[in-house]
């Protein structure tokens, strides 16, 4: 990634989450206000899920798949019954999509050793914890990225065996009602610029060394809702 990219990667996920509060806020001005009558404006609500989704993938350039598509989904799902267009019992007999999903994504990423955390040396990551956890240790000495989903489930990401050799390495974490915590290196550059809706993401690394020119950098981006992520050492 070239430094503009990864400069607007940090600042992108922050300035959406912004301008959608800032909507908000003015349309609740609006309507207490005036005789507005913002009702048939908030039906529209649940395509903000879809705008981040849609975000996500246009960050990741289509490498982070699961948690985008998860969120685009639902918020479609969730936008036609507000609208009416289906029922809601229709929708409980497509909620089993999301399950289907991440099990395709799990197939599609297994790497590694069974045992504890599972080993990746590949230089791309893909990792899912639907009802469940899941752990993966990075051993790669050239990794570029990849994406982690947690759905009222956790992960945990161990990179301090890993090389960054084209820096920044950019992670898109999807968190809905779960957590996902990431190890990095001592000396490496991280930044955290994840979108947080009712949920958080945290910077806790506890020892911090000062990184050089030409440190490895690690980018972490995505959404954290109803829920968190963390870098740690």
């Amino acid at each position: 990634m070239e430094p503009r990219r990864a400069s607007q990667s940090r600042v992108a996920g922050p300035v959406l989450f912004g301008a959608i509060l800032i909507l908000v806020g003015a349309l609740l001005l609006l309507g207490t206000l005036t005789t507005f009558d913002i009702g048939s404006i908030w039906r529209w609500l649940p395509s903000a899920l879809i705008v981040i989704g849609l975000w996500q993938l246009y960050e990741s350039r289509g490498r982070a798949l699961t948690g985008p598509l998860i969120l685009i989904a639902v918020g479609v799902l969730v936008q036609l019954a507000v609208l009416d267009a289906v029922e809601w019992s229709t929708i409980a007999c497509f909620w089993p999509v999301i399950i289907i999903l991440a099990g395709l994504s799990i197939l599609l990423g297994r790497q590694g050793t069974r045992g504890g955390a599972t080993a990746s040396g590949s230089d791309r990551l893909s990792a899912t914890a639907l009802f469940a956890g899941v752990e993966r240790r990075i051993t790669s000495k050239d990794f570029r990225g990849g994406e982690v989903t947690a759905i009222f489930g956790g992960g945990e990401v161990d990179m301090r065996d890993a090389e960054v050799t084209h820096p920044p390495a950019t992670l898109n974490v999807t968190a809905l009602f779960g957590g996902v915590d990431i190890k990095v290196p001592e000396g490496w550059r991280a930044d955290l610029p994840v979108t947080a809706i009712l949920g958080g993401a945290a910077d806790e690394r506890r020892v911090r060394v000062a990184p050089t020119d030409g440190a490895p950098q690690l980018i972490v981006t995505g959404v954290a809702m109803f829920g968190g992520g963390s870098l740690k050492n």
